[in-house]
């Protein structure tokens, strides 16, 4: 299981490459015709566009678990019998045909390309580290953040859980949204 999902994760590397290269492109597209100028220097900037990203990956998210022909990108990440830190390498490889779709509208709100993908990135550090069981419920912060508790709800295979839980940093789209 294990070698699996580092031979997915190796894939992913190729694939991520291709998806990033993919947003970037699209993203510097529609960023040309943003309709706001959002300055790259701002503190207030960097904060904006993390909460702009887990939004739309939210969407991506969940859209990539109830839609078919989506879940045949995603299916491999959920494809694992163990639930630990090798389960977060099994990254959808093809995702970069997707992604765009969901995040092109923050570059025209006007996030510039760079600090997109400092956020993806921020955010894909920061899910990487919710794949274990290693870690118990964390209190307060369940109510706003997605911990390894939520997302092990997300992985599970019982009914009751199926899909639950898309958010990525945090758990708050989720309680919106009713999943």
């Amino acid at each position: 299981d294990a070698r699996t999902s580092l031979a997915l994760g190796i894939m992913m590397v190729v694939g991520s490459a291709l998806m990033r290269t993919t947003i970037l492109a699209v993203h510097t597209w529609f960023y040309r015709y943003r309709l706001f100028d959002l300055p790259v220097g701002a503190a207030w900037v960097w904060p904006l566009a993390i909460l702009g990203d887990d939004f739309a990956f939210y969407w991506y998210h969940r859209v990539h678990h109830r839609v078919r022909l989506f879940w045949a990108i995603h299916g491999n990440h959920h494809s694992s019998e163990y639930y630990n830190f090798a389960t977060a390498l099994r990254q959808p490889v093809l995702a970069w045909l997707s992604a765009p779709l969901f995040f092109a509208p923050l570059a025209l709100l006007g996030v510039h390309p760079m600090v997109m993908m400092t956020a993806q990135a921020i955010s894909l550090f920061y899910q990487f580290f919710l794949h274990t069981e290693r870690v118990g419920k964390l209190g307060p912060l369940e109510w706003i953040f997605n911990t390894p508790s939520h997302h092990r709800v997300h992985h599970g295979k019982n009914l009751q859980y199926l899909d639950r839980n898309y958010g990525g940093i945090l758990i708050v789209w989720d309680r919106l949204f009713g999943t």
